[in-house]
């Protein structure tokens, strides 16, 4: 396998979960689907392991918390 495809496949797959997670976002804050929510977690983890900001799991319940406006 060839660097350029391992990098192309990284890409497509960093674009793949930030079209998910703003998807999921769209739907769980401005259609409030909040059935949805636990999803939209999965996706902010999931984003962030990507993007490599891997925060504890206290700061990202705070930051998901404070979107909620909850």
């Amino acid at each position: 396998m060839l660097e350029e495809d391992v990098y192309s496949d990284e890409l497509l797959f960093r674009d793949a979960v930030e079209e998910i997670y703003e998807t999921l976002k769209n739907l769980v804050f401005e259609k409030g689907r909040r059935d949805l929510l636990p999803a939209y977690e999965d996706a902010v983890v999931l984003r962030n392991i990507v993007a490599g900001k891997v925060k504890e799991p206290r700061e990202l319940m705070e930051d998901m918390t404070k979107k909620l406006g909850a």
